[in-house]
């Protein structure tokens, strides 16, 4: 229950130190009106600083939004993060999706949202935080304006939408059919919101107050949250959340955890192993429609692998084509996870089109989409290193792999472990093979924890290929 008087803030943070594309968003209420307050600044002190702190007045803040990637304790994240994840596979072609914290633009991001809640706790008074996904010991929040606003839309894709003014669409849609006072009345009962939210025509202004309808959320202790221990990005209520929505959000958070999926108030989530046929339930679409779609991609994908490394062959014996191990890769990623993520299989039968055939990952990405790419490039090696020092890092990554990365990764290591085993190099030793077992071994004690299945497989592999080479008893 929120008080009789309260406010929240949403910010929208900005690059630019020359142009005012950044926005501060006050929100107030007391027991019969809401209003609010915008002002945009540059990326520049103490321009930022004063405006922030201007239009924050002396005010308790319940909550306060901003629109950058944030972790716990405000660390810098420098990597694609489980909540960028969730919010791009199966909603990407429908509202967009967030940029990736791992990317030079995220990275910058990461650190100007750092900025702004680092001036805000400092200057501001802020309330304690009281909700389940805190990343501080203030009720400081990320949000994402973009897939805040897509996320209520009946049927996104009926919008005209070009992808530089998404979210300013998506604004316009809900202020013309009287969302946003829906959303206040909800949280706040009886108020009154003297101003039409159409009337604000900024972009920048629009994030902010979309941000401030965020911290709202947060302040109300009714949300959705997407993310982890890398930060968590807000969504509105569940009675807010389209039903094709909070379906592609479930769909998602179990091929990463259930755990990246919090609605709030607490309710059970009943989430299944999303099957191939249900998948497509996240775009309102046919569902049949969306897995032929879905395993075509996979068809492509085999084919462009065949392409790429045509001239390729495996080190052992029998010379096969390579192709024949990146679908053995590929067959056993969509064993282990039931055939419900198309993207990873088609990834793993690209995992190695960058570090083999250098295909440009933004081919990669412009054809198979950038969670493909993203997986792709977590899977290269850097071949510009020694090779016992590309061995050694993989041993060193290894824990630090995305879950499905690392689904990949062992799959590798599985079919080369079978190869020496069924078709060794004849120009490896035992000694040699030895080695590689027990290397191989070395990764796989990183990937753990993420298929149960998977890691038999690899067991047996290794526990066939040391019998390849020992003595009969």
């Amino acid at each position: 229950m929120l008080p009789s008087h309260g406010s929240v803030l949403g910010i929208d943070v900005g690059f630019s130190p020359t142009s005012r594309s950044s926005a501060v968003c006050r929100l107030d209420w007391n027991e019969s009106t809401v209003t609010w307050r915008t002002e945009r600044f540059r990326v520049a002190e103490p321009e930022r600083r004063d405006t922030i702190v201007r239009v924050a007045g002396d005010v308790l803040f319940i909550a306060a939004a901003f629109d950058g990637p944030l972790r716990r304790g405000l660390d810098i994240i420098g990597r694609y993060r489980t909540a960028e994840r969730v919010l791009t596979r199966r909603l990407q072609p429908l509202i967009g999706k967030p940029g990736q914290s791992s990317a030079p633009v995220g990275r910058l991001l990461n650190e100007y949202a750092n900025q702004c809640a680092a001036i805000v706790l400092e200057h501001c008074d802020m309330g304690l935080a009281r909700h389940s996904v805190a990343i501080h010991d203030k009720a400081i929040v990320e949000a994402f304006p973009s897939s805040f606003l897509g996320v209520m839309i009946e049927e996104p894709g009926a919008l005209v939408v070009e992808r530089s003014d998404r979210s300013d669409t998506f604004f316009q849609h809900l202020a013309s059919i009287g969302l946003f006072h829906r959303l206040v009345e909800h949280h706040l009962p009886g108020r009154m919101l003297p101003v039409h939210p159409s009337t604000i025509t900024n972009h920048d202004d629009r994030a902010a107050f979309v941000c401030a309808l965020t911290a709202l959320c947060i302040a109300a202790g009714e949300f959705i949250a997407v993310g982890d221990e890398d930060g968590w990005i807000i969504l509105p209520p569940c009675t807010f959340t389209q039903p094709w929505a909070l379906e592609a959000l479930k769909a998602n958070t179990a091929q990463d955890s259930p755990q990246a999926l919090r609605l709030e108030p607490s309710q059970a989530l009943h989430i299944k192993e999303p099957s191939p046929y249900h998948a497509g339930l996240a775009t309102g679409r046919p569902s049949q429609d969306t897995h032929m779609k879905e395993w075509i991609a996979v068809l492509k994908a085999a084919d462009a692998a065949a392409r790429w490394h045509v001239h390729q062959k495996r080190k052992g014996a029998a010379q096969e084509p390579y192709i024949n191990h990146l679908l053995e890769v590929a067959s056993l990623v969509a064993e282990a996870t039931h055939g419900s993520d198309p993207d990873l299989v088609v990834a793993a039968l690209l995992h190695d089109a960058i570090e083999d055939q250098e295909v440009p990952r933004e081919m990669i990405a412009e054809v198979f989409g950038d969670d493909v790419a993203t997986l792709v490039e977590e899977c290269t090696d850097d071949k510009s290193l020694a090779k016992q020092e590309q061995k050694r890092l993989q041993v060193v990554h290894a824990p630090e792999k995305s879950p499905r990365a690392k689904v990949i990764k062992l799959a590798d290591k599985t079919s080369n472990l079978r190869t020496i085993s069924a078709s060794p190099s004849p120009n490896w030793s035992v000694k040699r093979r030895l080695e590689y077992v027990t290397w191989a071994r070395e990764v796989a004690a990183g990937l753990r924890g993420t298929n149960e299945w998977l890691e038999d497989q690899f067991d047996r592999a290794a526990a066939m290929a040391i019998q390849s080479v020992s003595p009969e008893r």
